[in-house]
């Protein structure tokens, strides 16, 4: 699933698929485009730290302050790349080398890969004291964005990048996980998107959103029955 090589066209592959899956669930109402840079197929931003710098595998705070180095660090190499007009994008995700640290798998052997996440501007003000990284010589502003991984196959289990890329776009619309935050256990399950339906079909068909979530999203009306 997912096999390299895992170069520009793989990540605008699943840009489209991102694409599509939104436009059918919210029948027409958000219609996405992406560009991915750099601009190169076989290219990549690379960072002088190593992965271990962002998540050192500590406490949940120390670990929430590396994941948002990481994000300003990745934005801010990025920034370097006079091709990227910031000003033109309402959303970003920074795709980093490896493996998402997002399925527990018993005996953990790299317990330093990167989990995925929606990234706030209130999580960057906590670790960082920054509500958004200043981009295009300040002239733009980024305040939220997507950390997701190359892959999230690794020894032992293959799964598709589509589910955790479109459960974390959700988190950019405002939607509601329907899992607890606190003990990780499931709500809705494999019903929904916003729970394990992310990893449906091996993480290659992530689930709808609720009829729940669609109408939060103002994509469905409720009909009341009354008896």
């Amino acid at each position: 699933v997912d096999p390299p090589p895992h170069t520009k066209a793989y990540f605008e592959d699943h840009l489209l698929f991102l694409k599509n899956y939104y436009a059918k669930i919210s029948a027409g109402n958000l219609q996405l485009s992406a560009e991915v840079f750099p601009e190169l197929d076989d290219q990549a931003y690379q960072l002088e730290q190593p992965m271990t710098h962002y998540n050192p595998n500590r406490t949940p705070d120390e670990n929430n302050a590396g994941l948002a180095r990481l994000f300003q660090d990745a934005i801010l190499q990025a920034d370097e790349d006079l091709a990227i007009d910031f000003s033109r994008y309402q959303s970003f995700i920074v795709f980093h080398a490896g493996v998402g640290k997002d399925v527990d798998l018993g005996f953990d052997e790299t317990p330093q890969d990167i989990p995925s996440l929606f990234i706030t501007s209130d999580f960057l003000l906590k670790y960082l004291d920054i509500p958004a990284v200043e981009v295009d010589n300040g002239s733009a502003q980024v305040s939220n964005g997507i950390i997701a991984p190359e892959t999230e196959s690794q020894a032992g289990i293959e799964l598709g990048l589509n589910g955790i890329l479109t459960a974390n776009f959700a988190s950019q619309l405002g939607w509601l996980d329907l899992f607890s935050p606190l003990t990780r256990r499931s709500g809705v399950g494999r019903f929904d998107l916003m729970d394990v339906g992310l990893f449906n079909g091996d993480g290659l068909l992530p689930a709808l959103p609720s009829a729940w979530t669609r109408i939060n999203a103002g994509w469905e009306t409720p009909l009341n029955i009354s008896y």
